[in-house]
């Protein structure tokens, strides 16, 4: 009886040994990477933080792949490059084809690639997705891995000063108030009323656009003197236009070329491997810069900040497929995932440019139907099929969360100097 215990414990132990013996075979086998890691140089020191216009360095093994009865081995790399708010700011297909005839290589590659980070990059979580295929063993493996690229803009101090005598210290108001027709008040200038009346604290600021009354009052009627918005005009290009863009962007001899269309104008930079690009647009006689990235500008984001598609060709070099300009055009409002479902943070706001920020927050107003006096803002929101203007807007149409994200981005934006 002992002997028969013995032997069948034996055997089950030499089961056991022969799985995991088999396992390990198979995993030697499979097509995989190993030792994924980011550097700040070639051969540098691992990292997982880094600073814009810093290069960025990946590092990983690939083992698995297959070889022809000829020793023959080939393989392809794709790089994808998402920021924190994930869009694609770099995609790179076969960005490696490596086929080696005849290779006397163990079953094990080094494999590095670089990233140049952008000067107008958005600071955050940045995720890369490579994509390994082996041609021959007809394995594919895809990883992600993120890293984070820090927010090197200073936060000027904030100074709370007391409102002077006579005055009640209030935040601008939250409610728009109609006078027949949705009109705007400037920036940072509260509508005059005959109450003054102190705004809760949680409650948000408005847009540029609208002059708002506190929520829990009666909106006045007719009682109310608004002051003219301030009205940003498109200018026309002429001569030298492109001497002041380059100015603008403070070229360094990094910038490879400069498309204009009209008072738009697309800036590309040299970056290995994706290279970058800087949209621009002629407001009130100066180029400003309105957005920027890695990669290049598809049709949904040249449409998404404004670009008219009649314009989209000459600036980005090439014409989008009709169901590209097709699926743009089609395409609903931009940031309501962040306005509406929670309330925003820092980390949402951090590295995008005053446009943006701008129409991210009029946003949450014109989904409601609110009408704008600013030709830009007008012309934008009415280029969008599902914007209609609605002659009843006020401000009670939003919730709570979306008035508090609107004043939430209209503080970022006052703190930051990124007013429109």
């Amino acid at each position: 009886m002992i002997r028969r215990k013995v032997l069948i414990c034996l055997l089950i132990a030499l089961v056991a040994f022969m799985f995991l013996a088999s396992c390990k075979s198979n995993r030697s086998r499979q097509f995989r990477t190993e030792d994924f890691k980011f550097c700040d140089g070639e051969r540098g020191a691992e990292k997982e933080s880094f600073k814009d216009s810093e290069t960025v360095w990946i590092y990983f093994k690939v083992k698995g792949f297959k070889k022809n009865e000829n020793g023959d081995i080939w393989l392809q790399e794709d790089l994808k490059v998402r920021d924190s708010s994930g869009i694609v700011i770099i995609d790179k297909p076969n960005i490696l084809d490596l086929k080696k005839e005849k290779s006397k290589t163990c079953n094990l590659i080094n494999t590095n690639n670089y990233i140049e980070l952008s000067p107008v990059v958005r600071p955050g979580k940045t995720t890369v997705q490579i994509t390994l295929r082996d041609k021959i063993g007809g394995g594919s493996k895809t990883i992600e891995k993120t890293f984070t690229i820090l927010d090197t803009v200073q936060k000027p101090p904030e100074v709370s000063e007391p409102a002077p005598i006579g005055e009640v210290a209030q935040e601008p108001p939250d409610e728009p108030i109609p006078t027949g027709e949705a009109t705007q008040a400037p920036p940072d200038e509260p509508t005059s009323t005959d109450e003054a009346t102190q705004e809760p604290p949680d409650e948000p600021t408005p847009t540029d656009e609208v002059t708002q009354a506190p929520p829990d009052k009666p909106i006045p009627a007719v009682e109310v003197t608004q002051a003219p918005p301030v009205v940003h005009k498109p200018t026309a290009t002429g001569a030298g236009d492109m001497q002041r863009i380059k100015a603008v962007l403070k070229d360094d001899g990094s910038i490879k070329d400069v498309r204009i269309a009209g008072t738009w104008a697309m800036a590309n930079w040299e970056q290995d491997p994706g290279g970058g690009y800087i949209l621009l647009h002629k407001l009130d006689g100066k180029w400003r810069i309105m957005h920027g990235g890695g990669g290049e500008m598809g049709a949904e984001s040249l449409f998404a900040f404004g670009v008219p598609p009649e314009s989209w060709t000459k600036l980005n070099g090439r014409k989008f497929s009709p169901d590209a300009v097709k699926a743009a055009l089609k395409s609903g409002p931009r940031w309501t995932g962040m306005t509406s479902k929670s309330k925003m943070t820092q980390d949402d706001l951090n590295g995008r440019g005053f446009w943006e920020l701008t129409l991210m927050r009029n946003e949450i107003y014109a989904k409601y139907g609110m009408a704008f006096k600013d030709p830009e803002l007008s012309a934008y929101f009415n280029s969008k099929k599902w914007y209609k203007v609605n002659p009843s807007f006020n401000g009670n149409m939003l919730t709570k969360t979306e008035r508090s994200n609107a004043s939430f981005i209209m503080g970022y934006q006052k703190r930051k100097k990124l007013l429109y």
